[in-house]
């Protein structure tokens, strides 16, 4: 069995005052989901610097399935979607490791960019294959979760 990318624990902290994570802690888990995700299709914030290359979102969609409350751990399910000339569409979602309830997903279109000319660029051939690895693969499909999204 394939594991998540990222685990997370909803600490009292991160909620808001009905006692549900706060919509700001789900765009802050989800961010993290994505950098790992990036992490896996071209290396690590220092490698890509030392390139002078970047990635920067350009949209973003949250869908809220399900309340999270305090003391609920989730782990985050990362896939890419499309890769287009420019840029990579991903999808991400929330599951709760104790229901199994996919609680939030993301879809994401991110840019590559050069980071000197601060404008998007072309993707190159081996950053699309790393890319291609990882639109197949479900984490969820794989271990026989409902999987509800894109």
């Amino acid at each position: 069995m394939k594991q998540s990318n990222m685990s997370f624990v909803v600490h009292p902290w991160l909620c808001d005052a009905m006692g549900h994570l706060s919509a700001r802690y789900f765009a802050a888990f989800f961010d993290d989901a994505a950098y790992r995700l990036f992490v896996d299709i071209d290396g690590t914030p220092r490698s890509m610097q030392q390139r002078g290359l970047g990635w920067a979102d350009v949209k973003h969609t949250i869908e809220y399935r399900h309340e999270v409350t305090q003391g609920s751990i989730l782990c985050a399910y990362s896939r890419v979607l499309r890769i287009g000339n420019k840029s990579i569409d991903h999808f991400h979602e929330l599951v709760d490791v104790e229901s199994r309830a996919t609680c939030a997903s993301m879809t994401a279109v991110t840019a590559r960019m050069s980071l000197s000319e601060r404008h998007a660029v072309p993707i190159s051939d081996d950053v699309r294959r790393r890319a291609e690895s990882l639109m197949n693969e479900h984490l969820l499909d794989e271990i026989g979760w409902n999987f509800a999204g894109g």
